[in-house]
């Protein structure tokens, strides 16, 4: 998990520079769950931690620039009711 925060830390700085909100934004709230909620051998926790991450991947590779527009609220609404379900 250390690796996970550490990771997003970066992330977060670096998309908050470059003008993806939504990506410093979605890199702090999974550096928020890791830190609160995430348990390794809970496979729950994993599948919510796999979930950031593809959105994360979204954002970046979508070029999702500022909070993402209509796409970028729907991203944070899935996830926000996953995060919901299992923490």
């Amino acid at each position: 998990m250390e690796r996970i925060c550490s990771a997003c830390l970066s992330l977060e700085a670096r998309s908050d520079a470059y003008g993806y909100l939504l990506g410093a934004k979605t890199a702090k709230d999974l550096r928020d769950f890791c830190t609160e909620h995430a348990q390794q051998d809970n496979k729950h926790h994993l599948v919510v931690i796999e979930k950031y991450i593809q959105v994360l991947s979204t954002v970046y590779h979508g070029r999702l620039r500022g909070d993402g527009g209509g796409q970028g609220k729907a991203l944070l609404q899935d996830l926000g009711l996953l995060v919901e379900k299992y923490k």
